[in-house]
């Protein structure tokens, strides 16, 4: 039995009961990795590297339906996912003396996704939206994991035409197609720990690359609203939208970021109080700074949707550790 619900107002995948289309099988994971581990230099340069290639078989997806002014949904298992990539680790001491030490450690993954065998087009785990007036993220043969289906806004003098989009079939229709992706396909992080004499330094960083991030900020509040009173996005001195333009393509930006993730300076004063205690300071900060050309509050978010999630903090803290 499909599960119903009667409220087809509804927008968020959370509010429909899900059940399953028969009895179904565990997904079934065949994988094959291939890597090196080796050090040089006495060790001081370390390498790890792995190839990995892993096909997901009886994927369990979700799929949404609207009868007779209800929302159905439904579990199913089908299609296969291929999964194909690397991943490596590289640690280096780049100064080692009786009284400076430092070491550096490198990490980045790659991986790219195939979709395969899948019965049209299925609800992904990132889905933020079913209503059709809004737009989705699905998986489907051939498309990016967790592509984006919107419409591609029209253009005129580098400006979106509003109400304007692209009609690939010849309908007369706005069509919906596959965009980009919510899943970045590169990871990067550096973490360094230096030390001279007293001192430490310590930070961390790390990089997402090549996915994409929904600005629903902008797209829920770009454009004039001359009869309330909210507060708007500054994208709409661009665009002049009148209306809400849920589905458009405009919306949808690179998220590609290196964040400055943490960083520490510590001192150690060593024992004190007449050799009664050992005392140490350190100042740390998180969330130092991101990079990016993403417009919006924050390219990293959840479900690849950045709209009503409240500001990572960033935070700074002085600590004074007393040992007896």
């Amino acid at each position: 039995m499909l599960a119903s619900t009667e409220n087809s107002q509804s927008r968020f995948q959370g509010e429909f009961p899900l059940t399953s289309a028969g009895n179904l099988a565990p997904e079934k994971i065949v994988s094959f990795n291939t890597g090196v581990d080796f050090g040089l230099f006495q060790d001081k340069l370390r390498v790890t590297a792995e190839y990995f290639n892993r096909t997901t078989h009886d994927l369990l997806s979700y799929q949404f339906q609207s009868v007779s002014n209800k929302q159905y949904s439904q579990i199913i298992a089908s299609g296969n996912l291929i999964t194909t990539g690397w991943e490596g680790t590289i640690g280096i001491t780049a100064l080692q003396t009786s009284s400076l030490n430092w070491k550096l450690s490198l990490n980045a993954s790659h991986a790219t996704y195939k979709l395969q065998g899948l019965p049209g087009l299925v609800y992904g785990s990132r889905t933020f939206f079913i209503d059709e007036s809004y737009p989705k993220m699905l998986n489907g043969n051939g498309a990016l994991l967790y592509s984006y289906y919107l419409q591609q806004q029209k253009y005129q003098n580098g400006k979106p035409v509003e109400g304007q989009y692209e009609d690939r079939d010849g309908d007369s229709f706005p069509d919906q197609v596959p965009a980009q992706s919510a899943v970045p396909t590169t990871l990067l992080g550096l973490n360094s720990r230096l030390t001279y004499q007293k001192w430490s330094f310590n930070f961390l960083a790390r990089a997402e690359l090549g996915h994409s991030v929904y600005n629903g900020f902008a797209a829920f509040y770009g454009n004039y609203r001359p009869n309330s009173i909210v507060n708007m996005s500054t994208s709409v001195l661009t665009t002049n939208f009148r209306q809400s333009q849920y589905l458009s393509d405009y919306y949808l930006e690179d998220a590609s970021f290196l964040r400055l993730e943490y960083l520490s300076l510590g001192y150690d004063f060593g024992r004190v109080f007449k050799n009664r205690a050992s005392l140490q300071l350190e100042a740390t900060a998180q969330n130092v700074f991101v990079l990016t050309d993403y417009s919006g509050q924050d390219p990293e978010t959840a479900y690849g949707f950045d709209g009503f999630a409240y500001p990572k903090a960033r935070t700074f803290s002085l600590q004074l550790n007393v040992t007896l």
